[in-house]
């Protein structure tokens, strides 16, 4: 069960974030007296009514061309304050070492290449929509391999005494068998709604004081409600206190954190220099911004341990990246309590050029290994790096030809793929465009010159579009998708355009 220590948990390692996390709940002191002065491009060539596969160089590693300013984001973000909500789900997890499992073969779907397993475990704790994860499996039940069995699923069909999963192999028998393995089972603990919000710097308090330093103060408050756990509702504020606009000497950033007060909770104050980067950050960069020393409360009279605080820069679609700020706060004695991983990036279906909170992902490092995941947006593309990006050029297709680029989409390496989901930017070019997804890369044409077989489509979409695409894989059997693009019939032969791709497999 959840618990309101768990909540304040989160407190403590939020001060180096932009946003995310709990707080607690109280007045702000008017004084602070304590504290010393953070794409592969898979264009290939095509002709008219061909179907050429190009080369992708590295598809199983997306890439990104867009940059942070995380000096800037950061200035901003305290200058101007922020609000975010989403849905939150808690997790806990247990382990079950060398368990012996039994099971049958329930349905076998040979068309598609899904064999359903009847798995009977006596007390494995899990509900349907929970997952289990095998490894170190000492046999091949059924005849499916063991890369196959080795894997995560998720469970349907459960009672207390057995469950059901799918996996995607065609069993080579259906006899009733035996086999010996690790089972990791994730529970969903419970669901919920979070809002956070932090407001400008207070102007009201004059002259305020962070040690010897002058300082700014600013509130930041979290409302959650859980069903499942308890408490049902929280109410946190802290207050974070910054230097106020100048920059400290060795900082790249106006608004440097001093140190926070969790009212009714723990106090912290930053240890030295807070190392944000200067100038822009591309995928691939990271490093550490600062530390902190957390006390029981502002007489910090009692250690209550350390939080480290650092960054990395991720891939998400080739116009966008992620910006993650770790922070892992340690007990007294150097174990890790938990860790806090903000995610920052852009909406993949607006025009929004700015990056905000996306997800808040807390992990616990206690027996039950709780685990929280409060997603701030509601398209799931943006929290999830794209598993193929790319960029390329089209031009306008002469009426009943086609002109296609062909992006392989290779599910050879993936065990549980359910969904294709592909959003496409075209930019503000001359030429509309023609998008498809096929099972083969030579589709075949009906007698108008349109292509049949086409699993998900859009045609003419204008210039300066997002567009969409979403299939839902129902044969196992077809292990290389193709998304085609060209330029549509009704633009001139010679109107030009641009495009961007994510491809995300779920």
């Amino acid at each position: 069960m959840f618990s309101r220590s768990i909540l304040m948990v989160l407190s403590v390692s939020v001060l180096m974030a932009c946003g995310g996390g709990s707080m607690s709940n109280g007045p702000a002191p008017s004084t602070i007296t304590n504290g010393p002065a953070p794409s592969t491009i898979t264009m290939g060539s095509t002709t008219p009514n061909t179907s050429t596969v190009p080369v992708v160089a590295n598809p199983a590693v997306a890439q990104s061309t867009d940059y942070i300013d995380f000096a800037k984001f950061w200035d901003e973000n305290i200058k101007t304050g922020y609000s975010r909500s989403g849905g939150l789900t808690a997790f806990s997890f247990k382990d079950f070492a060398s368990v012996k499992l039994s099971s049958v073969v329930k349905e076998l779907s040979v068309a598609n290449g899904v064999t359903t397993l009847k798995i009977y475990h006596l007390a494995h704790g899990a509900n349907n929509g929970d997952r289990v994860n095998f490894s170190k499996i000492d046999s091949t039940p059924h005849g499916i391999i063991k890369e196959i069995m080795n894997g995560s699923f998720e469970l349907f069909d459960v009672t207390p005494e057995y469950y059901s999963i799918n996996v995607k192999y065609v069993a080579k028998n259906s006899l009733a068998t035996e086999f010996i393995a690790d089972a990791t089972y994730k529970y969903k603990e419970c669901t919920g709604y979070q809002s956070v919000k932090q407001l400008p710097p207070d102007n009201s308090v004059a002259s305020l004081k962070f040690g010897i330093v002058s300082a700014i103060r600013v509130a930041f408050t979290v409302n959650t409600n859980l069903m499942g756990c308890s408490p049902e509702k929280s109410n946190f504020t802290t207050y974070k206190y910054f230097t106020d606009g100048i920059s400290s000497s060795g900082e790249n950033i106006k608004f440097a954190p001093l140190g926070q007060d969790i009212v009714g909770g723990m106090y912290s104050v930053v240890d030295g220099t807070f190392a944000i980067p200067s100038g822009t950050l591309k995928s691939g960069g990271s490093g550490k911004i600062a530390s902190m020393t957390n006390y029981s409360d502002i007489t910090r009279t009692v250690k209550q341990g350390k939080t480290e605080v650092s960054y990395s820069v991720l891939p998400h679609t080739s116009q966008s990246v992620f910006l993650q700020i770790i922070s892992k706060t340690f007990d007294n004695s150097g174990k890790v309590l938990n860790t806090v991983l903000d995610t920052y990036g852009k909406s993949t279906l607006t025009a929004d050029p700015n990056y905000n909170l996306v997800q808040t992902l807390v992990t616990y490092n206690n027996p039950n290994r709780n685990e929280v995941d409060i997603v701030y947006s509601a398209n799931s593309m943006d929290v999830k790096p794209a598993d193929l990006t790319g960029i390329g050029t089209l031009q306008g297709t002469p009426n009943g030809k086609h002109n296609w680029t062909f992006v392989p989409i290779d599910l050879t390496n993936v065990k549980s793929a359910k969904t294709i989901t592909i959003i496409i930017k075209l930019e503000n070019g001359k030429s509309a465009a023609n998008y498809d997804i096929f099972a083969t890369g030579n589709p075949q044409l009906n007698p108008n010159g349109k292509p049949i077989g086409s699993l998900a489509n859009t045609y003419d979409a204008p210039p300066g579009s997002n567009t969409t695409l979403k299939y839902t894989l129902d044969n196992n059997f077809v292990k290389t998708y193709y998304l085609a693009i060209e330029g549509n019939w009704l633009s001139a032969a010679t109107d030009t355009n641009s495009y961007f791709y994510g491809i995300w497999i779920d």
